[in-house]
Formats: C-alpha cells, structure tokens, sequence
C-alpha cells in the first residue's frame, strides 16, 4: 500500500488539506479605548481574522465590538503543497520509506505553518478598508502531517496579547485520481520489493482504477529493464 499525490503542476505537487476551525478568542487586544475608564462606553475591537498557509489565504467573518470574539467554528480548507524539489532531494535517500517518516528529514523540508492575523476593521472614520493589529500567532503542523499528532484542539497564544481556540486537522492526499493523470509515490506502509523499484522522484501514468486499486505504469527503468517495456504496478 502507497499514499500517491496527484501532479498540481511543473513545480508543486498537492499531499493534503489542512482543516481549520475558528473557534474564538479571548482577551485579545482593544483597537479603541473606553471613555471615562469605561463608564460611558467600554473598550473593544471589531476583530477578524485572516489565515494563511503558503500563497493562499481566507477572511472570517467580523465580531464587532469585542475583546473575547467567537466565530463558532468557522472552517477553512488550505492545499498543503510540496515543490518538487523537496521531494527530488528526498528520494535520494533510499533509507527512507516516506518523505516524512523520519525525525531527521524535518530539517530538510519546507516550513509547514498555518498564520493568524487578528485585525481590527475601523468602522469610525467611514473607511472600511482600514484595518489595525491586534497581534498574531503561527502554529507549525508538520507533526500533523507526520503523524506524531492526530489533532490539535486548544488555545494558542497570541503575540500582542491573548490567545485563540482553535481545531486543525489534516486530510492527506491530493486531488481525486484520474486515469492518463500523473502521480508520484509520497509513502510506502511497508518495506517494498519489486523487479524493478518504484521510485519517489518518479512520474506514473495512471493506467486504471478499479475497486482493488489503482494500476500505475512507466517506462522501464534503462539497464534494469528491456528497452521499450512498459511497466505497469498495482498500488
């Protein structure tokens, strides 16, 4: 068994999603102050949040004025990609059965980072474009994606004061396979052997699908196979 990641483009290849739900936050910063220490009118921040993974980047909704918001758990889905380099420079290593399997291939991979900025939306001045900082946080999900976490549920802090309650999860694998797609190997479940070796830098045809799993073919590999064999792998 073999977890396959469909071909996004020349340079990036999609592994999963990463599932965030907006819980709330409390005691974040006030964007404006309270006049007569609060007897007239109290402190707030109209508060949204905006959440990035790589390139791409979603809104909340906006909770007006409040210091302890709550989106009842808004969610959001991000593409984690991988450049094919990364993946190249990997399978070098023929000790590996995965890309992330081990402890010691975290320091070669990219920076998988999911990124919160609390912004106040001004309503006063009549310009809704104009957003101040509340303060922001950074939550690194590799462990996620490797597999020494299963889920993470909990208030993280924020910098520039407070903390957000949030539940990530992530969704491995790309986008649905197609016959005449284009995957790559990203993980063996075990040790494999065969005639002639899959390899992670590899391209595969997708030959069929079917209920037992999906046929992959290749040309054969030069001085391990006879010139012009077509290869085709049950995975």
């Amino acid at each position: 068994n073999v977890s396959m990641a469909n071909v996004r483009n020349e340079n990036q290849v999609e592994i999963g999603t990463l599932v965030v739900r907006l819980i709330a936050a409390r005691n974040i910063k006030a964007a404006v102050e309270g006049s007569l220490y609060g007897l007239l009118s109290s402190k707030y921040s109209n508060c949204f949040c905006k959440l990035s993974v790589g390139n791409i980047s979603h809104s909340s909704s906006m909770v007006e004025k409040n210091l302890n918001p709550c989106w009842n758990r808004e969610q959001f889905f991000f593409p984690v990609m991988i450049s094919d380099e990364c993946i190249e420079r990997n399978s070098n290593n023929k000790s590996k059965n995965s890309i992330y399997n081990s402890s010691k291939s975290k320091s070669t991979l990219p920076k998988f980072e999911l990124k919160i900025d609390f912004l106040h939306r001004d309503k006063i001045s009549g310009d809704s474009k104009k957003t101040i900082e509340l303060g922001n946080l950074s939550l690194d999900f590799l462990d996620l994606m490797m597999g020494r976490q299963h889920h993470i549920d909990d208030w993280v802090p924020i910098q520039g004061g407070g903390e957000c309650c949030l539940s990530v999860d992530y969704e491995p694998g790309g986008p649905q396979v197609q016959v005449n797609g284009y995957v790559r190997i990203m993980q063996f479940s075990s040790q494999h052997f065969d005639i002639y070796p899959l390899d992670y830098g590899m391209e595969y045809q997708v030959h069929s699908i079917d209920y037992k799993g999906v046929m992959v073919s290749y040309d054969g590999i030069p001085g391990l196979s006879r010139s012009g064999w077509r290869c085709i792998v049950e995975v």
